[in-house]
């Protein structure tokens, strides 16, 4: 058996090499090419914005005019080297610590090995994986701090140390700034894990009889304190739309999408007019499937640049359907952890397609996800293959 696991450990550290391998070889021959596969103006763009902040007097991370991941990399240009190596590699090496946290989540799930080695294969060599975690952009750094979320959630369901819990607490709490850096919307999902963590803290006292009054005071809280801190976050940071309301908020925003690049071949959404609280719960509903399955809802736009998208999106929903066919097992259903982690999936996934209306698009924010998707149906693996033993 040791001598088995030693075997398969070997296998994954060479999957990872080689893995780790290809998007070097991306990197040279985007920066030899000043150009980056499929998502030039996206990658290049960014670090083209990191050279000019750089020649600034003074680098602010937090104003009006940009996002603060763009003070980051100029800051990195200022005082270190101006070069797109550089920050790629830095991407880079952010990618291979988030494989590190979820290889610890999994091993702290107890997950075998083979069902590793498995999920592995889908987070390293998923293409558009390969090309975002290769370049400048934002979703390298997303997918780690992502992954530290769940290994925090993780780590409180492990552990009944009052000081354990309360450091894990604190660190998805210094997340959300993290993620604010990277995105805006940030915060919001360091508040969908924290409050996850207080369901899974919930979860350990013996409440069998008011589970559901857990459950209603979970629901509540998640509403009251997402539309305050929206609030209070979106009116000092440029989002005044929110004064509106929170419907006319997304109906303004998702139409500010369109206006922005209304000929774009991706775009999945036209205008909308959103008149009362069920219009929104439908939007959600249709953002959702076509957030997970554009192009292949509109095969009338697709191009053979597509293709690895289709492929992506067929492989995600049967991920899904596995995922919802076997959550409603009764030892899944008993399983806080993984209701847990499908919950935060299921709330991140939602948040990030209520923002998009074009599948290019779509294919960046389902990075952050992927540790989350796969531990969730390693979960069920793994289950299924202890069951045959």
């Amino acid at each position: 058996m040791i001598k088995e696991n030693k075997i398969q450990e070997l296998f994954i550290f060479q999957l990872i090499f080689f893995a780790l391998f290809v998007r070097l070889l991306i990197i040279l021959i985007s920066d030899y090419n000043q150009n980056v596969f499929f998502i030039g103006d996206d990658a290049w763009g960014m670090h083209i914005a990191g050279l000019d902040v750089s020649s600034w007097d003074k680098i602010e991370f937090f104003d009006q005019i940009k996002i603060p991941y763009i003070s980051f990399i100029a800051i990195i240009y200022k005082y270190i080297y101006p070069s797109y190596l550089l920050s790629a590699f830095i991407s880079l090496f952010t990618w291979i610590f988030s494989v590190y946290i979820l290889i610890k989540i999994l091993n702290l799930l107890k997950i075998n090995k083979k069902i590793i080695f498995a999920a592995l294969i889908i987070y390293c060599f998923l293409p558009s994986s390969i090309i975002y975690t290769s370049s400048t952009i934002r979703e390298p750094y997303q997918l780690l701090v992502t992954n530290l979320l769940l290994l925090c959630l993780v780590n409180i369901y492990l552990t009944n140390n009052f000081l354990k819990i309360f450091f894990n607490i604190s660190i998805i709490l210094f997340l959300s700034f993290i993620f604010y850096m990277l995105h805006r919307i940030g915060p919001i999902f360091g508040i969908i894990n924290l409050l996850i963590a207080f369901l899974i803290i919930f979860s350990k006292f013996k409440f069998k009889k008011i589970y559901f009054l857990n459950i209603c005071l979970f629901v509540f809280l998640l509403t009251l304190i997402i539309i305050n801190f929206i609030s209070y976050f979106t009116f000092n940071y440029s989002f005044e739309q929110f004064q509106k309301g929170y419907i006319r908020a997304i109906e303004i925003y998702q139409n500010g999408l369109f206006l922005s690049s209304p000929n774009s071949r991706a775009t999945y959404f036209q205008l909308h007019n959103f008149e009362n609280f069920f219009d929104i719960i439908k939007f959600i509903i249709i953002a959702f499937l076509k957030y997970n399955l554009e192009p292949i809802l509109s095969p009338q736009k697709i191009n053979s640049k597509d293709f690895v998208l289709i492929f992506e999106n067929l492989l995600r929903s049967s991920i899904y359907i596995v995922i919802f066919l076997f959550t409603f097992n009764i030892n899944n259903l008993k399983n806080i952890i993984y209701i847990a982690i499908l919950l935060v999936l299921l709330l991140t996934e939602i948040v990030w397609s209520i923002g998009t209306n074009n599948w290019g698009t779509a294919s960046r924010h389902h990075i952050p996800s992927i540790g989350l998707i796969l531990v969730c149906i390693s979960i069920i693996f793994n289950g299924k293959f202890n069951e045959k033993k």
